[in-house]
């Protein structure tokens, strides 16, 4: 079954003040039962310290992270319980700014142990950059993820022409940063710099080797930290992708 978004909300534009709490909205309140897995990308490590949504829902688990220069990934789940709203809030140990992320809620998961496999491929400058592939999954119910994050100052990235039948979400364009007030224009003399993550996915109803590639449109290498994800889908589930929330700061 094909996998449907419903509608993304970008929170805020631009770089923003360094901040220890960063709030992001979901286009309607999570169902019960249901899983929130948020992508988080930043060009400065973060120091997280909880992330909670709806106020009261804070049993998220950390289930994956990669750390490499300016690229550094964070991923988390939550099944989600009763008396949520549509908010997210992340709270970082230390002020940052330059991060940016993507909330989806799904059904048909498990509602503990997402994670099945992963890839990564770590820090590489490319045109073309891959995840690599995982070792083979072991179940044929599954939501596959590959989040490609770059930092460049070479301008934006636009994702294209993923390998392996992966759907381009947001048909290629990134959820990024891109401001001259972070190294250019009144703060400083430096060229701008650009980051943030292109994302494909597919459902699969058969166990196999997860990942791929996607193509960049600069002609300039930017720095890609490419991962693959595997989630696990209930038993006789069907994973379908309900609702989506961007953010960046």
């Amino acid at each position: 079954m094909s996998i449907t978004r419903v509608r993304q909300t970008n929170a805020g534009t631009g770089i923003k003040v360094a901040a220890t709490t960063w709030t992001l909205t979901l286009s309607g309140t999570p169902t019960t039962g249901n899983t929130l897995l948020l992508y988080i990308g930043s060009v400065n490590t973060l120091s997280i310290t909880s992330v909670t949504q709806g106020g009261s829902n804070s049993n998220w688990s950390s289930i994956y992270t990669s750390t490499n220069t300016n690229t550094n990934v964070y991923v988390y789940a939550l099944n989600v319980t009763a008396g949520s709203n549509n908010t997210v809030t992340l709270t970082l140990g230390s002020a940052s700014n330059r991060f940016y992320s993507i909330c989806e809620e799904l059904s048909g998961l498990v509602t503990s142990s997402w994670l099945d496999n992963s890839a990564n491929t770590g820090f590489a400058s490319t045109n073309t950059p891959t995840t690599g592939l995982t070792a083979t999954t072991t179940n044929s119910n599954e939501y596959w993820v590959n989040l490609y994050f770059y930092y460049s100052i070479f301008g934006e990235s636009q994702g294209s022409s993923p390998t392996n039948s992966y759907i381009l979400y947001n048909a290629g364009t990134p959820i990024k940063l891109t401001d001259t007030g972070w190294n250019g224009g009144a703060n400083g003399p430096a060229p701008a710099d650009y980051a943030g993550v292109i994302m494909d996915y597919k459902v699969v109803s058969v166990v196999g080797t997860a990942g791929g590639g996607i193509s960049d449109s600069l002609l300039n290498s930017n720095a890609y930290n490419s991962v693959a994800l595997t989630f696990i889908g209930s038993s006789g589930g069907i994973v379908t992708r309900r609702r989506i929330s961007t953010s960046f700061m």
